[in-house]
């Protein structure tokens, strides 16, 4: 019963509006280092989007199941009333299931992220399939604590996993000699002054292009998808962001590198 973490639906940009949704959410005055900046406005936009989605795009599978029963009501006319009118109307209906059906489609694509099937395969129970698998297969139901007792319920086996992480990554350090030596040279000076240089917005926006945009969200919850259809907008500040991590600027008080 827990709230699910949000994941920016790639079908979303089907929807022509969304651009001056994210526009409008994204346009707004931060203040900080270029990392909080972006995060902050990654924050607003995703409200932003959930609020849109509720309000306009609605939920996929009940769309879905409307477009249908329109579809039946419009035979049922046709059937009573073979009017070139009622004709229309049918039409009309049946190119709305279209196009629910195909979102639906897009949208378990992405939930089941099988690549390899083409879009117009109407497979809605293969692809529910897959999202059931993808989930038993991503659940812990069980861990083992520092006392060697098994623990499932979910408050324990999150309490486990914070304290053994904080655990590790808090501990002392242990000081060991210069092992340099042990890293071959591989790379000349002039692919070294190359991997050093400052990437310009054009070399950003090449890589933000070549990401696979059906892949899992990151952990913010936006696809690469989500990038590439917002970039007119977000490139500035994503630019600065990368700038701000590649020279080793400080965020939020620490020094990057």
């Amino acid at each position: 019963n827990k709230p699910r973490p949000f994941c920016f639906l790639n079908v979303w940009t089907s929807k022509p509006e969304l651009i001056e949704v994210i526009r409008q959410a994204w346009n707004q005055d931060v203040d900080g280092p270029p990392l909080q900046v972006l995060c902050s406005k990654l924050l607003a936009t995703r409200r932003a989007i959930q609020s849109w989605n509720k309000q306009h795009f609605g939920n996929v599978i009940d769309s879905v199941r409307s477009a249908e029963m329109a579809v039946q009501r419009a035979e049922e006319m046709v059937d009573q009333d073979d009017s070139e009118e009622c004709q229309i109307e049918l039409n009309k209906a049946q190119a709305e299931l279209h196009h629910a059906l195909l979102i639906e489609e897009q949208l378990w694509r992405q939930k089941a992220r099988v690549k390899w099937l083409q879009e117009g395969d109407k497979n809605s129970r293969y692809f529910h399939a897959v999202v059931r698998q993808r989930r038993v297969q991503g659940m812990i139901h069980r861990i083992k604590n520092s006392n060697g007792i098994w623990v499932d319920t979910d408050d324990d086996i999150a309490s486990e996993a914070t304290t053994y992480f904080h655990d590790l990554f808090t501990g002392p350090l242990d000081s060991y000699s210069n092992m340099s030596y042990l890293i071959l040279h591989m790379v000349s000076r002039e692919e070294n002054g190359k991997l050093e240089s400052v990437p310009t917005i054009e070399e950003v926006y090449r890589v933000i292009k070549s990401m696979d945009g059906d892949s899992a969200a990151g952990p913010d919850g936006f696809t690469g998808k989500f990038f590439t259809f917002a970039w007119e907008v977000i490139a500035q500040d994503v630019y600065n962001a990368i700038l701000s991590f590649s020279v080793g600027r400080s965020y939020l008080g620490l020094s990057l590198l």
